[in-house]
This record gives structure tokens, sequence and C-alpha cells, in this order.
């Protein structure tokens, strides 16, 4: 089921800035390569509107990818196996938007974390992620969106660095 900001419940999540949530779906911080980071605990539908973020952006005409951490990094090992990793990499880069749901739920060797850290300079990302995981994110600058917080919906200045660094191959 394809799910769309109309299904959110802004009742259930009055913390959330719904204001930014109705900007973000316009799509210009895709534009402007930017990201967004929702975190908060589980079930508290950060993956419902990350997946309404991308139905926009796809409704906009951008290019959209939406993995979960874990099946991206399985993708990651089997592209890697076949090697066929490069090619597979191109084909991320040349999305508008890339959504890595999940992130930091499920615990990753360092080899394994270090393929799901890739350069996609020409992409914005949308992080789903639980509270404890927020120091271990990239340096960059997010949209944060807070679930469960009154300070939900600020910029989050995490660092300025404009992409993240790609893995060795």
């Amino acid at each position: 089921m394809i799910k769309t900001l109309d299904m959110f419940d802004f009742r259930s999540q009055s913390s959330l800035n719904e204001p930014l949530v109705r900007e973000l779906l316009r799509g210009e911080y895709i534009d402007q390569r930017e990201n967004v980071l929702l975190m908060g605990n589980s079930g508290t539908g950060k993956t419902h509107l990350s997946s309404a973020l991308g139905f926009s952006a796809c409704a906009l005409g951008k290019k959209v990818r939406f993995f979960t951490v874990t099946q991206l990094v399985n993708e990651l090992l089997e592209k890697r196996e076949d090697r066929q990793l490069k090619r597979f990499l191109v084909q991320l880069e040349k999305q508008h938007l890339l959504i890595l749901d999940e992130l930091g739920y499920v615990p990753f060797s360092k080899a394994r974390a270090k393929l799901v850290v890739f350069r996609a300079p020409t992409s914005s990302f949308i992080f789903t992620v639980p509270i404890s995981t927020v120091k271990a994110l990239p340096d960059q600058s997010f949209y944060c969106l807070r679930f469960g917080h009154r300070q939900a919906g600020r910029r989050l200045e995490l660092d300025r660095h404009p992409a993240i660094v790609r893995p060795a191959i």
C-alpha cells in the first residue's frame, strides 16, 4: 500500500511541525540537495512519513529509491560478490532522492557499515533513525523532524560537509 501524507495522523504526533512537512512535499530540498532526518521511537510514523515524501517526490518527476538499511546492505554485498557494485552505485547516484529506512536499528560489522556509506552528490537523502542513532550519522546538515519531541521540525546542523564518503571498491 502506498502511504501518502493524507493518511498520516498528525494528531497522534502533535509535536511534529506539520507546516514543515507540507513544505517538504514541494520537493525544494531535493533541488537544493538537502537532506531530511526523521528521528523518533519505533512505531511513531517515520517510515510512513518518509514513504509519503518519496511518493510526493515521484509525483514531481523525481527519481526515488527506498531501502531499509538492511535491504541496502544485502544488495550491496550481492552486487560486490557479482562484481557489479560500481554499476549499482552509479545507478544510485542517478537518483534524486534516496530513502534509507531504519538506520541504526540493526547493528552491522564495520565492513558492512562501510558499504552503506557512499557518495551521491546529486542526491538528497531521507534517513529514518531511532533517537539513539543521531550521534552516529554522517556530518551533514538536515531538515530534522523529531517525533514525540517539543522541538520537532527545526533545522539540525550536524555539520556542513556536502557528501557522504564513498567506500573503497
